[in-house]
Parts: C-alpha cells; sequence; structure tokens
C-alpha cells in the first residue's frame, strides 16, 4: 500500500517540479529554487505534495541530496500491476493493461497506451474515462489508487489513460491524445463490457484541465469524426487552469517557471489552452461536476474556490448543466488519493451526478422549475417531462398535495441532452411490453443524428441504452403506446423524409413506412390495446384525405370515413358503450370532431 502511495502522490501536483525531466541540471535547479540561499529548500521554496516523503530526517526542509535520493528510489521502483486489487475490500474485476489506443511515429508506446478495468460479466456498462494528473510533464495511468475499485463497485468499467508529456510535445498533444483515447474507447468499449454511448471522462489536477478542454473545445473530438455529444459528463478534479491568462496575473502576466514548460509564455497558446475560452452557448457542451479542494498543505489556497467558481458561472450561463463540489477541508492530493473511501462526499456526488443525479421535491408549478411535455404513467402515478435544460426526468405524483414522491422521497433524472426534434415534436413517452412500463425518447447520437432510446426501472433508477443507430438525420419525433404486445412498438417521425415509421423495439433498426402517409402535420397514433396505427392518408382520386388505419402485422389499411374535409390528429380508443369495441376519432378542417366505427369490422 505505501508503494501505491508514494508513486500516486508524486503525479498530483498541478506543477510540480519535473526534477528527473528537466534539462536544467539539479544543482542549478536547487540553486534557482533556494531563494533564501541557504543551502535548503522550505516547503514554500519547495510547493509540492511529496514534500514530507522526501524529508527523511523530518527537519522541515530539503537537502539537494534528499530530494535526488527521493527521485531515484522512485525510478528504481517496479510498477504496480493492478492497484485497484490491492484496496480494501478486494473488488472482484477483468483488468486489461497497456492497451495501444494510437501509433505516434517517434512516441514511446506506452504513452499512447491505456488500462482496463471492469466488472465481471457486465455488458452495457457506462465508462470512465481517467486522465491522471502531474503537471502535464509527470505521472501515468497506473497511478489510480482506489479509483478503478470504487467505480467498479458502482458498475463502471474504467479506462486509466497514458498520453504525452512535457516538455516534448505541445498543449495540444496531450488534448488530441486523450480525445484519441476516448475515440478508441468508443469502437472497443462492447468488448470489455462497456456501452459506447455512455463514456463519462474524469481527470485530477493537470488531467482535470485535459478533460475540461475535450468537454470544451470541440475541434479535439470532431478530428475523430465524433462530436462534444459523444460525452455523458465531464469530471474535472481540482484545477486553476481552466483560465491561464487569469492565472498568469496572479505571478505578474506570466505562467510560473514550472508550468511555463506546458504552455510557454505565449498568451495566444494560453487562450487555446483554457477550457474557458471555449465555452459558447449551442455547443452542446456535455453537463459538468467541478470539484476544488482547499490546496496543498500546509498553506491553503482560495484561488482554487475563486477558478472553479467562475469556471462553473461561465458554464452555467452559457445553458451547459453543471454541478460544483466543494471539499476545502481536503488537500489537492486527498481530492484523488480518497476518492472512493468511506465517508467521501466528493465520490458520493460524482456518483450521483454520473448516474443521473437527484434534486428536492417541488410542487409542480413551482415558478423555478419547467415542466415541458408530462407523460403520466397511468394506473402508477409516475410522471416523466423534461425540464428546460432538456433532462428526462421522472416522478411520481401525490394527487393529495401535488408533490412528487418517488421511493427515496426525490426524483431521478433519467438521462439530459434530449434531441433538438423532440423540441417541435413529443419528447419521452411511456410503453410497455412484457416486462413492464419502460421510457422511450429520441436522443441525439455524435454526429446530431437523433436515435431512438429505451429506459427501463432499475430499483428506483433508470437505465438507459440506445435502441436505434440509423444513419442521417433518423428519428424525430417519437409515440408509442402499445400495451399488450410482448414486444412494444415504436413510432417515429424521420424530418429529413417528412415521413413517419414504425419499428419493434427488438429490431429497431428494421423500419416500416405508413403507406402515403401526409407528412408529419397529419399525425399518426397508436390505437391502445391493438397492433393498429391511425392517420390520414389519401385514397386513389379523392380530394380529400381520410382516416385509415394501418394493421402492422398484415400491412393492410383500411378505410373508415368517406366524407369530405382536412383531416387532422387520428386517435383511437376501446368504447365501452361498444362492448369495448374500437373506434376511430378525428378533427375535420379543424372545426369538426368527428367519431367513426368500422362497420365492417361489427358485422
Amino acid at each position: 500500500m505505501k508503494t501505491i502511495l508514494a508513486i500516486t502522490v508524486s503525479a498530483l501536483f498541478l506543477c510540480p517540479v519535473v526534477w528527473a525531466q528537466t534539462a536544467t541540471p539539479p544543482v542549478e535547479r536547487f540553486t534557482q529554487l533556494d531563494k533564501n540561499s541557504d543551502g535548503k529548500l522550505n516547503a514554500e521554496e519547495f510547493p509540492v505534495m511529496q514534500f514530507t516523503l522526501m524529508d527523511k530526517d523530518g527537519d522541515g526542509f530539503l537537502t539537494l541530496e534528499e530530494i535526488k535520493t527521493f527521485y531515484a528510489s522512485n525510478r528504481q521502483r517496479k510498477p504496480v500491476q493492478n492497484p485497484a486489487a490491492l484496496q480494501a475490500g478486494s473488488v472482484p474485476m477483468k483488468t486489461f493493461f497497456d492497451l495501444p489506443y494510437a501509433k505516434i511515429e517517434g512516441a514511446e508506446p506506452k504513452l499512447t497506451s491505456l488500462d482496463i478495468y471492469a466488472p465481471r460479466g457486465v455488458t452495457n456498462a457506462p465508462v470512465l474515462v481517467w486522465v491522471h494528473g502531474g503537471g502535464w510533464a509527470r505521472g501515468d495511468k497506473s497511478q489510480v489508487a482506489g479509483l478503478p475499485a470504487a467505480f467498479v463497485r458502482e458498475g463502471f468499467v474504467v479506462a486509466s489513460v497514458n498520453y504525452r508529456l512535457a516538455p516534448a510535445v505541445r498543449f495540444d498533444a496531450r488534448a488530441q491524445d486523450v480525445a484519441a483515447a476516448i475515440a478508441w474507447m468508443r469502437k472497443h468499449a462492447k468488448a470489455y463490457g462497456g456501452a459506447p454511448e455512455a463514456i463519462f471522462l474524469m481527470g485530477h489536477s493537470a488531467g482535470a484541465h485535459l478533460v475540461a478542454l475535450v468537454g470544451t473545445d470541440e475541434g479535439y473530438l470532431k478530428a475523430h469524426g465524433l462530436s462534444l455529444s459523444a460525452l455523458r459528463g465531464v469530471v474535472p478534479l481540482d484545477t486553476e487552469a481552466y483560465d491561464l491568462k487569469g492565472f498568469a496575473a496572479r505571478f505578474g502576466g506570466k505562467l510560473p517557471e514550472l508550468c511555463a514548460a506546458p504552455f510557454t509564455q505565449d498568451p495566444a497558446a494560453w487562450a487555446r489552452a483554457s477550457p474557458a475560452t471555449h465555452v459558447a452557448k449551442g455547443k452542446g457542451i456535455p453537463p459538468m461536476i467541478v470539484a476544488y479542494s482547499g490546496g496543498q498543505k500546509p498553506h491553503s489556497n482560495p484561488n482554487r474556490t475563486t477558478d472553479a467558481e467562475e469556471f462553473v458561472a461561465k458554464l452555467k450561463a452559457a445553458g451547459v448543466g453543471v454541478e460544483v463540489i466543494a471539499a476545502p477541508e481536503k488537500t489537492h492530493a486527498q481530492v484523488a488519493l480518497e476518492f472512493g473511501t468511506p465517508g467521501d462526499r466528493v465520490a458520493a456526488s460524482v456518483f450521483s451526478f454520473l448516474k443521473g443525479g437527484d434534486t428536492e421535491d417541488v410542487q409542480m408549478g413551482d415558478a423555478q422549475f419547467a415542466y415541458i411535455d408530462p407523460e403520466f404513467l397511468q394506473g402508477e402515478g409516475k410522471v416523466v417531462f423534461l425540464d428546460s435544460k432538456l433532462n428526462v426526468w421522472v416522478g411520481k405524483i401525490d394527487p393529495a398535495n401535488g408533490l412528487f414522491r418517488s421511493p427515496t422521497g426525490r426524483d431521478h433524472r433519467v438521462d439530459t441532452g434530449i434531441s433538438q426534434w423532440s423540441r417541435h415534436s413529443n419528447g419521452p413517452e411511456w410503453g410497455f411490453d412484457a416486462k413492464g412500463p419502460a421510457l422511450f425518447y429520441v436522443k441525439d447520437n455524435a454526429q446530431g443524428a437523433g436515435q431512438l432510446w429505451r429506459a427501463t426501472p432499475a430499483g428506483v433508477r433508470y437505465e438507459a441504452r440506445p435502441l436505434t443507430t440509423l444513419p442521417g438525420g433518423a428519428c424525430g419525433g417519437l409515440y408509442t403506446q402499445n400495451q399488450t404486445d410482448t414486444d412494444t412498438r415504436l413510432m417515429f417521425y424521420l424530418p429529413d423524409q417528412d415521413t413517419v415509421v414504425w419499428a419493434s423495439a427488438s429490431v429497431p433498426n428494421a423500419i416500416h413506412e405508413l403507406p402515403d402517409f401526409r407528412g408529419f402535420k397529419s399525425i399518426s397514433h397508436w390505437v391502445p390495446g391493438t397492433k393498429w396505427i391511425t392517420y390520414a392518408r389519401t385514397i386513389g382520386g379523392s380530394a380529400s384525405p381520410q382516416l385509415v388505419y394501418l394493421d402492422t402485422e398484415t400491412g393492410a389499411v383500411r378505410q373508415v370515413s368517406d366524407e369530405p374535409g382536412d383531416k387532422f390528429d387520428a386517435w383511437g380508443f376501446r368504447a365501452p358503450e361498444f362492448g369495448g369495441e374500437v373506434l376511430m376519432m378525428c378533427v375535420i378542417d379543424r372545426r369538426q370532431m368527428a367519431i367513426y366505427r368500422d362497420l365492417a369490422k361489427t358485422r
């Protein structure tokens, strides 16, 4: 355990002394840092978290020999093969080491590789891509402490990523490597039990800067044919590098010497490397949860609070869903080293965020909240709705007081980022099959095309997964109501073709058109308890469209109206007055409502 701690700590400081890699000779380097020329360094002159580990005699000062000895011993350590397996509880997992995610000429292969920690026997598990710290110049993917164990315990597949280091490469190369690792995981996630559409990005210190940069500057993922929507969420853990110009201002307008190697002293480079520069509305920046600590011991650092809160405020102003975790009681190192340990509220907040998050109950109609397109689940009092940020929520309504009442006393956010197509059509819909109720909705894929998603209950939460992988504009509005089938049937709009199709949830990519459908404005619906779709279509040489229904089992289309007038908003329902017979209805010329019996069926 001590070996893990020593290796991990050495990589966590934002701008550590790169003693073993610097081109400056050690003696000259020591002299530069020794501001009072007393032949030794105190914690202010040498502010790294491994200070106490280096201070072998415990006198509060470091000599040149103590520093040399520390770095020499670190280089001699053998790499830890599976640090997560050594954590308390010995969480069972599968491990895969040194998997290459890219091949770059001149780069050491290990620097473009990743390690995977996966729960046993999982499929479609969410994926956490972890980016280590180390001042952009040190660190290794093996430095994970208990993080894989914590995430595997929660059902995540973890990919710990290496990247090229300063000063050998520019800052953008490191972000390019992180994006390449994300693209690789999307292609290979299923082989390790992960879901390609459920990738989260998290990093600490320098890694926090990199995940925030890749999550705001769309250019890095775009190079791999991906958009920012490829990320379900981003978690930066404790960095001051959101705005490098602001960071440099504390030092007279120049970056500290120890940070200049990763970013140079060029303000133009600082702007490109600053996540805050790239925050803007309408970019599809994924939701974030931003954590900050109290800084380094023995000195606190209030700038961490300022930097994190300013970045969060900028994200909120751009309409990005964002939360903040204030952990001033923790040091910069503890935020990562203690992640997932008993009582760690940082991990508790992160897991709540990654799994959908909760919010306090509010009364329906509260002016602080927007409820969009609510749909009730008959017989259970559950309601699904969108909020003003297009998050999908499920709550349970208490009719006595109008409050949501889930089993935990809190509402559940199922998913985020519902497709733009659902803004002008239907949002989440309840559907039924032999396994019970499920949610169906449209969410954009990495190329911005709407795809069908399904969310099913998993305890008090809902697990979401994509159903379709259709090309082009794909799905728009969604309709589903088929309560008796053993397999849910879905109906949805194709905006690029201005038509409506239907599909089976078990074979969602096999779509079937509605014959002679008149376009989205016509509106179509499933007839509850049947395999029929009712809509309006033009028949033969008739000048007026007529109300019809399609039998999705046989493909037969039956006409149920025959009078003049434009037909809109077709519906079907069972009428107890006719022994439960299915009746059809529509609006004629937007002025008259008509109800029809299929007399051929009743004779």
